[in-house]
């Protein structure tokens, strides 16, 4: 993945920030929103490529959950996932793609098998392949992208 330590950096830095501490205001009775800490990035080298639907990230997010691969999931966790170049179109099944309807998405799987059945997550396809869309140039595009994300999953 192109500028995998500047997104580990940004990552690191914007969940002890202040701006995720203004999350905080999102808080209910039941659910306490707060500061963060990274866990070790992964890069799934058997990640498919090409035009990428919602249900292939899913079925490989559940994957890759289940293998051990990644950390479970809890209620603080939010899984990141930045797209190869070689990921040319991600999709909803129900069709609206990347660079024409959206930069980033972030969704949920409801999975009853672990402690915390809701496993959050974030999907930012590689800049690169939009052409000046979605906050090129390259690393603007892509803390663009996870920073609304993360906000809009947290909340």
């Amino acid at each position: 993945m192109n500028y995998r330590s500047d997104l580990e950096q940004f990552y690191g830095s914007i969940v002890n920030s202040s701006w995720f501490g203004i999350m905080n205001e999102y808080s209910t009775t039941n659910t306490t929103i707060g500061m963060g800490t990274l866990l070790p990035s992964y890069v799934d080298s058997s990640a498919p490529t090409g035009v990428v639907t919602g249900s292939q990230i899913e079925a490989r997010l559940s994957s890759l959950i289940s293998s051990g691969a990644v950390p479970k999931p809890d209620k603080n966790t939010y899984y990141a996932i930045h797209m190869s170049p070689q990921v040319t179109n991600v999709t909803f099944d129900s069709g609206p793609s990347f660079c024409k309807d959206w930069c980033g998405y972030h969704y949920g799987i409801f999975d009853s098998s672990y402690a915390w059945p809701f496993i959050a997550y974030g999907v930012m396809p590689d800049p690169s392949i939009c052409k000046g869309r979605c906050g090129y140039p390259y690393l603007d595009g892509l803390t663009m992208a996870s920073a609304h994300e993360i906000g809009r999953a947290h909340v």
